[in-house]
C-alpha cells in the first residue's frame, strides 16, 4: 500500500501490511542510497520488518504487524541519497492500532 507523507493509517493487531514510502517526486532523478525505518510509540508491540528499496531506488517498502490496541505509533523513513553532497530527510506516517 502507497502511502503519503503525514498519512494516518488504522491497522488491526492480527494485520501484517506492507506499506510504501515513495520518495520519487522528492528524489527529483537521484536515488536511495540508504534509508532507516524507526517506530516510535507507547510502548514496542508494533514491529516492522521485510523492509527494502524497491526497484529504481525511488520507494522504501516496509511490512508493520502486530501493535497495541487503542495505541498510537509514529513510522518514520529517513533516506540519505546518492548524490556527491548527500542530502538527507524524513518522511512519518502515524499508524492508530484498532480491532477492525
Amino acid at each position: 500500500m502507497s502511502i503519503q507523507p503525514g498519512a494516518y493509517i488504522q491497522k488491526d493487531p492480527q494485520a501484517e501490511i506492507v506499506y510504501t514510502f515513495n520518495w520519487a517526486a522528492w528524489l527529483d532523478g537521484s536515488e536511495i542510497d540508504s534509508y532507516t525505518i524507526t517506530i516510535s510509540g507507547p510502548d514496542s508491540v508494533l514491529e516492522q520488518d521485510n523492509d527494502s528499496v524497491d526497484a529504481g531506488n525511488e520507494n522504501v517498502s516496509v511490512r508493520l504487524k502486530a501493535g497495541t490496541v487503542g495505541k498510537q505509533y509514529t513510522v518514520t523513513c529517513r533516506i540519505v541519497t546518492d548524490e556527491a553532497v548527500p542530502q538527507t530527510d524524513d518522511r512519518s506516517i502515524t499508524v492508530q492500532i484498532r480491532n477492525q
